[in-house]
């Protein structure tokens, strides 16, 4: 049961799927799942972000441009929470508290690819992976090399990098690299959400 990756998963499924396993078990990412929509939603045109005074990536204003449906629960869970606030919420307070892993869990056991022990969201619970392929085509996006013309792999490799299963070491207080390739109205919401990311997980300086 084999999905193409571009079309039908998004990139908090491809996430989600390929995080490393502790004993046969994948455990939520939690808010770098919500890192990962965001993201996603900016890649297809449906939310923008407007600068701070401040300046800094992360306060950019999120605005939603198209609510319509994309029928893929990780991103509708997120485009629903942004259209039912009542005002602009900035990058950052969206990262922490608007989470998709819930979402994204249920989603990828009604495809069939997991199995979901406990409850979606709730404490305890994890995935078994049943499509062992697609978990290991998951895991090679992961890995692979980053091109201009595939900004979705572009994303998946900076989330990896400033992600909370600590793929890459990094020294203390740095961050890593942005790749500079992303279309001027996704730039500020791939900077904010990455640097959200970063803070939500302890590891800013």
């Amino acid at each position: 049961m084999n999905f193409p990756l571009d079309s039908e998963l998004s990139l908090p499924e491809i996430f989600q799927l390929a995080v490393p396993s502790v004993d046969g078990k994948l455990w939520p990412a939690t808010v770098t799942l919500t890192t990962a929509a965001m993201i996603d939603l900016a890649l297809r045109g449906r939310i923008e972000a407007t600068p701070s005074r401040s300046g800094f990536s992360w306060s950019a204003k999120l605005t939603v441009v198209d609510d319509t449906p994309l029928n893929n629960e990780p991103l509708d869970a997120l485009l629903r929470a942004l259209v039912a606030s009542r005002r602009p919420r900035s990058i950052t307070s969206c990262i922490p508290k608007i989470g998709v892993s819930a979402a994204t869990s249920q989603s990828l056991a009604d495809r069939g690819v997991v199995a979901l022990h406990g409850t979606a969201g709730m404490r305890g619970s994890y995935l078994e992976p049943l499509d062992l392929g697609l978990r290991a085509e998951c895991e090679a996006r992961l890995r692979g090399a980053a091109t201009s013309d595939n900004l979705r792999s572009v994303a998946l490799l900076d989330i990896t990098q400033w992600d909370e299963n600590g793929w890459t070491l990094r020294p203390e207080g740095l961050h890593p690299p942005i790749h500079g390739v992303y279309p001027e109205k996704v730039a500020l919401i791939a900077e904010g959400a990455l640097n959200s990311l970063f803070i939500a997980t302890g590891t800013s300086s």
